[in-house]
């Protein structure tokens, strides 16, 4: 079952001593699959990918196509992950590196770059190994 805040659920917001403030919430959009990958529609890396939505996808007209689309198709997708251990373990793998970069778009760049020397450095060795063998 996913935890946090589900649609139409109420939620108490805050109390300090016999002041309490209570809102009703009703999400009526939510990241489905994060939601269920993560367990919580309150998770930070949930946070990072509706930040997303809202200040990149939603700025365009694909962003909003996308969007709609994703909204009409994941949650029987969602509901099959949230209720598979094993899977939500494999849409966490595979979105933790996507709300990295996202998060850290500076940070990525640089790990990209060191990745892309290291493999070119790497590929260039075992070229030129291979190159001095056949001339022996």
């Amino acid at each position: 079952m996913i935890k946090g805040i589900a649609k139409g659920e109420s939620v108490i917001t805050a109390t300090y001593g016999e002041l309490s403030v209570s809102a009703d919430v009703e999400v009526i959009e939510g990241c489905f699959i994060a939601t269920a990958a993560y367990g919580s529609y309150l998770d930070a890396h949930v946070q990072v990918l509706r930040d997303f939505r809202d200040d990149v996808l939603l700025e365009t007209s694909w962003g909003k196509a996308f969007v709609a689309w994703y909204y009409r198709n994941s949650p029987p997708i969602a509901a099959l992950i949230a209720e598979n251990e094993p899977l939500r373990l494999a849409v966490r793998a595979v979105l933790t590196p996507v709300v990295f970069v996202i998060k850290y778009p500076i940070s990525s760049s640089v790990i990209l770059l060191l990745v892309m020397i290291l493999i070119s450095f790497i590929m260039r060795r075992k070229i030129n190994n291979n190159y001095s063998q056949h001339i022996r």
